[in-house]
C-alpha cells in the first residue's frame, strides 16, 4: 500500500509539486505578513521586506513619534462596503470599533517612495465597493511628506458629531508635502482643513475611474482636492501645481477651494465634469495660471468672493459650458483661450483683456461673453452665435469680432 502511494504517475507528481509550491507560498505569506494597529510610541520604520502591512486596527502615530515608510512598502487597511448612506455605520469612529480603519498622526508620517518603488496604500478586501477610512494628520502633527505614493479606495470617518474628515490624506496640520502621487477612486483625494501654513500638492494624478464612492448627504461630494480652511492671518501660500484630474463618471468636482489663504493654481490639467470652484476669501492675490480645462460638463472655474483678487491668465477652456463664471471680487482675465465654452463675469471692476473665443455655440445660444467688466480690450471673438452681451463700464476698445451671427 505504501509503495503504491509513492509510485506516482507524471500527473500525480505534477499535482504534488503544485501543492508543495502553494504550501510554501502560504507559509511565506503567513511568516512575512504583519498585522498592525494601536499606538506607535517610538520611532518606527515600515519596509518592503515585510509586505504587506495589514492595518486591522486603527494605527496611532503618537506625538513626537515618526513613522517612516520606505519605498516599495504596501500598506493595506481594513475596508467595508460603501454603496449608500445606509452603510455609514462601518465608518463611524468609536473607540476603535469602526470597521473601516485609519492611520491617525499626531507626530510625523514620512512616506517617500521613488518612481521605481512607490508606496501603496490600499484596501485589504479587494472588492469593488469596499473602502477604508483615512490618513488623518491632526492639528498638532509635524511636517508630513508623501512622495511617489499610490492611494486608492479611501472614504471618510465620522470622528465625533459634526467632524467628518475625508480623504485618502486628510490634512489638519500646518505643513504637508504631496508630490508625484496617484489618487485612485477615493471619495476625496486630499482634504485640507483648519490652519495650514505650507501645503504643497504638485505633480500628482487624481482619478475618478469606477465612480464607486457615494457622497455623504449634504456635506461631501466626490472630489480630487477639497480645501476648506478657517481664517488665519499667518497663512502662507497654497500651491497646487502640475497635477492632473481625470473623471470618467459624473458628479465629481475636481478641486473645491473655500479658504482664507492665497492660492497658486498653476499648470494643472482638468478633464471632465467640474473643474475648479474657487470661493477664496483671502485679501491677498490668488493666481490661476496656465491650466487646461477640457470637456467639462458645467464649469471650468466658478466662484469669487468680495475680498478676492483673482488673476486668471493663460488658461485653456475647451468644450464645456461655463469656462469661467465669477460673481464677486476683483478679477483679471488675460491671455486665455476659449473654445466652445463661455465667460460670465459680473464685477464691474474687472478686466477682460487679450483673450480668444472661438466657435462657441453655447447652451441655448448664450453669448460667448456676458458681463459688466470695467475694461474689455484686445479680445478676439470668432464664429459665435452671440459674441458679447453686457455693459463695458469704462474701456471697450481694440476688440475683433469675426463671423459671429450677432456681435452684440
Amino acid at each position: 500500500m505504501f509503495k503504491s502511494m509513492i509510485n506516482l504517475d507524471q500527473s500525480g507528481k505534477k499535482n504534488l509539486f503544485i501543492f508543495f509550491v502553494f504550501s510554501l507560498f502560504i507559509i511565506h505569506y503567513s511568516l512575512f505578513t504583519i498585522e498592525v494597529g494601536g499606538h506607535l510610541t517610538e520611532n518606527t520604520t515600515w519596509s518592503p521586506e515585510n509586505n504587506p502591512y495589514l492595518v486591522v486596527d486603527d494605527v496611532y502615530v503618537d506625538s513626537n513619534v515618526i513613522l517612516t515608510i520606505l519605498p516599495g512598502t504596501v500598506v493595506k487597511l481594513n475596508a467595508s462596503p460603501l454603496t449608500s448612506y445606509g452603510d455609514m455605520d462601518s465608518f463611524v469612529y468609536y473607540n476603535g470599533e469602526n470597521i473601516a480603519k485609519m492611520i491617525q498622526v499626531d507626530g510625523q508620517l514620512i512616506a517617500n517612495g521613488t518612481e521605481d518603488n512607490p508606496i501603496v496604500f490600499t484596501r485589504i478586501q479587494d472588492s469593488l465597493y469596499y473602502h477604508w477610512g483615512i490618513i488623518y494628520l491632526r492639528e498638532d502633527a509635524g511636517l508630513c511628506s508623501f512622495k511617489y505614493c499610490t492611494l486608492e479606495y479611501s472614504a471618510y470617518l465620522l470622528i465625533v458629531l459634526g467632524i467628518i474628515p475625508s480623504g485618502a490624506i486628510c490634512i489638519h496640520n500646518e505643513d504637508t508635502i504631496i508630490e508625484n502621487c496617484n489618487f485612485i477612486d477615493n471619495l476625496t483625494g486630499v482634504y485640507v482643513n483648519f490652519f495650514p501654513q505650507n501645503i504643497v500638492i504638485k505633480n500628482s494624478n487624481f482619478y475618478n475611474i469606477d465612480n464607486i464612492s457615494p457622497t455623504y448627504p449634504g456635506t461631501h461630494e466626490r472630489r480630487g482636492l477639497s480645501i476648506g480652511t478657517a481664517f488665519s492671518n499667518e497663512a502662507n501660500i497654497l500651491l497646487i501645481a502640475g497635477n492632473s484630474f481625470t473623471e470618467t463618471g459624473s458628479g465629481f468636482r475636481h478641486v473645491k477651494i473655500d479658504n482664507s489663504i492665497p492660492s497658486h493654481i498653476v499648470n494643472n490639467y482638468f478633464l471632465g465634469y467640474n473643474g475648479l470652484k474657487a470661493s477664496m476669501e483671502s485679501e491677498k492675490e490668488s493666481y490661476i495660471f496656465d491650466n487646461d480645462f477640457i470637456n467639462f460638463d458645467q464649469y471650468g472655474i466658478r466662484g469669487g468672493e468680495e475680498e478676492n483678487s483673482l488673476y486668471i491668465n493663460n488658461n485653456r477652456f475647451i468644450e464645456g459650458v461655463d469656462g469661467i463664471d465669477i460673481n464677486y471680487g476683483y478679477v483679471e482675465i488675460m491671455d486665455n483661450y476659449f473654445e466652445d465654452s463661455k465667460l460670465e463675469l459680473y464685477n464691474a471692476e474687472s478686466k477682460i483683456v487679450n483673450n480668444i473665443f472661438i466657435n462657441d455655440s453655447g447652451p441655448d445660444s448664450n453669448p460667448a461673453i456676458f458681463g459688466i467688466p470695467k475694461v474689455f480690450n484686445n479680445n478676439l471673438v470668432y464664429g459665435c452665435v452671440y459674441a458679447f452681451s453686457g455693459i463695458p463700464e469704462d474701456n471697450f476698445s481694440n476688440n475683433i469680432f469675426v463671423a459671429n451671427d450677432f456681435a452684440f
